[in-house]
């Protein structure tokens, strides 16, 4: 069975999952998902206050989430990014 990865962003997940009954019938040859046995799973995920990034992060995702400014979170000695938010 092909994977499919679903991308990290809220936003990027609701599009997937739309048009999931679609990318299940496409792999499984069926054009419309019908009959497809689908399996999930769920994987590790980094913590919000562990996922420490550089300033080239903070720009990015100061740049793609403009409304979301509590997703990067700076401490004394570090800048975290929270992927859970995002």
């Amino acid at each position: 069975m092909p994977a499919m990865s679903i991308p990290a962003s809220s936003a990027a997940r609701r599009a997937a999952g739309a048009d999931l009954g679609s990318a299940c019938g496409a792999a499984a040859g069926t054009g419309g998902g019908a009959g497809v046995s689908v399996g999930t799973g769920i994987g590790p995920s980094i913590g919000p206050a562990s996922y420490e990034v550089g300033p080239e992060v903070v720009r990015a995702a100061r740049d793609a989430y403009p409304s979301s400014p509590e997703i990067i979170r700076r401490a004394a000695d570090r800048t975290t990014f929270d992927l859970w938010t995002a």
